[in-house]
């Protein structure tokens, strides 16, 4: 039976969520909702919601002191995460610019304005992406199957390891890739396509998504340099594979700390 929030069990998830965007959680609890995030939708869209409000309230101005510095420290020692910081500073000046009152004055007449601005502004930008998908999902889909089956062969020798290349997932409703793993596999070599290489190593975890359970974790895996399409590549034990769906999760690692970038989402296929 699915549980249905209260209004405490809401504050609850709410101050967890900031608290692990903030690098402020437990190890333990920093990683099952990293897990989670990736394998329940809700827990994703939650945890999207709750990082567009962090940064619209550091960007206006709006963020409890106490947690600038956190914020600062640890949020903003991300690449992509400085991307959000400078995309939404980009859409207030925008909206400001566009009002005729001063920003000050209207800032002292209504202290909530900046961060309600953002998310209209926010909406508006979903709606125009929902726009460009439906007019290029075509065209990426295209191209992502080119290349998931330059890597997977459509026809395996038995004593074959079966070369898997897979793109980072959108959540923008792509196919999921199919990999076919002959019976008499042992490894299978994959290739994880990065968006950028910024971290100084990465460790990928195999999730089953029938179950929500860890089937395998790598070791450190360090990205080669100086490549136009940076991608990090490991063997996976054939026998941890079931015919079924599983995620990879990419994760990289600085100076200890780990930080959940990217999910590759696949299902597997094993010949009689």
């Amino acid at each position: 039976m699915r549980r249905v929030p209260t209004a405490d069990t809401v504050v609850d998830d709410h101050d967890r969520h900031v608290r692990y965007l903030l690098g402020l959680l437990p190890e333990v609890e920093n990683r099952r909702l990293d897990e989670s995030s990736v394998v329940d939708d809700d827990v994703a869209a939650r945890l999207r919601v709750v990082e567009d409000d962090l940064v619209d309230a550091y960007v206006s101005g709006q963020l409890a002191p106490e947690l600038r510095e956190p914020f600062e420290q640890h949020y903003l020692s991300s690449p992509r995460r400085r991307r959000n910081v400078q995309f939404a500073r980009s859409l207030l000046d925008a909206v400001d610019r566009a009002a005729a009152a001063p920003l000050d004055r209207r800032r002292a007449l209504h202290p909530r304005s900046a961060p309600l601005r953002l998310r209209r502004v926010r909406a508006l930008a979903a709606v125009a992406a929902v726009l460009a998908v439906a007019v290029g999902a075509a065209l990426f889909e295209a191209a992502r199957v080119r290349q998931t089956s330059r890597s997977v062969p459509t026809s395996v020798g038995l004593a074959s390891e079966p070369q898997v290349l897979l793109l980072p997932q959108t959540r923008a409703g792509e196919t999921v890739p199919t990999v076919v793993i002959p019976a008499s596999a042992e490894t299978v070599a994959v290739q994880l396509r990065l968006e950028s290489n910024d971290f100084r190593s990465y460790q990928v975890t195999l999730t089953d998504l029938v179950s929500s359970r860890i089937a395998w974790r790598s070791d450190a895996v360090v990205a080669p340099t100086g490549t136009a399409a940076p991608s990090i590549a490991f063997r996976v034990p054939a026998r941890r594979l079931k015919p079924q769906h599983y995620s990879f999760v990419l994760a990289g690692q600085r100076a200890g700390t780990p930080e959940t970038i990217a999910s590759y989402t696949f299902q597997i296929v094993r010949p009689d």
